[in-house]
């Protein structure tokens, strides 16, 4: 029996909302991180990495896709 799905279809398009809302900024610490179509020339991958803006689900439930329970983080504050 196949496991059901955690996250809607729309998934790309919710978290891409949620970012875009948030300016593309850690809504913990504000760093400012990378945007689809960025040039990362120049950047490690290490770099690129800490760069890389996660929507967050606050109540760490992932079938629930309110944007109230949404949060942007970057790498190290999604950790």
């Amino acid at each position: 029996m196949p496991k059901p799905k955690r996250y809607p279809d729309n998934w790309q398009e919710i978290a891409l909302s949620v970012k875009e809302n948030a300016g593309w900024r850690c809504a913990k610490c504000h760093q400012q991180c990378l945007r689809p179509g960025n040039n990362t020339k120049g950047l490690t991958k290490s770099e690129r990495c800490a760069l890389t803006l996660s929507v967050h689900h606050r109540n760490r439930i992932p079938e629930d896709n309110r944007l109230e329970n949404l949060i942007a983080l970057c790498t190290a504050c999604h950790h």
